[in-house]
């Protein structure tokens, strides 16, 4: 059953990463964007699939907002942004 879960959300990943323009990820903060930039992780370095129209040899573009530390807010991936991705 987990077999079945994981070929499907990969499948809908895959499927999700055509396009002729860069795609980008977003993540949340949350487990279910990290999962998502895994899984594209896991495509474009086992698979070699493109990004969008981005260079597969390059690193994979993800976005997150940050608000002032005030706000009680924070959807920041600041582990992203230093270990794998262009974070913008």
């Amino acid at each position: 059953m987990i077999a079945g879960v994981r070929e499907r959300m990969l499948d809908a990943v895959r499927l999700r990463l055509r396009a002729d323009v860069p795609v980008g990820i977003y993540l949340s903060g949350g487990i279910d964007s990290s999962v998502i930039a895994g899984m594209v992780t896991h495509l474009v370095k086992e698979e070699g699939l493109n990004v969008g129209s981005h260079d597969p040899t390059k690193r994979i573009c993800c976005f997150s907002i940050a608000f002032d530390e005030e706000s009680g807010f924070d959807e920041s991936c600041e582990w992203y942004a230093a270990n794998c991705t262009y974070h913008y």
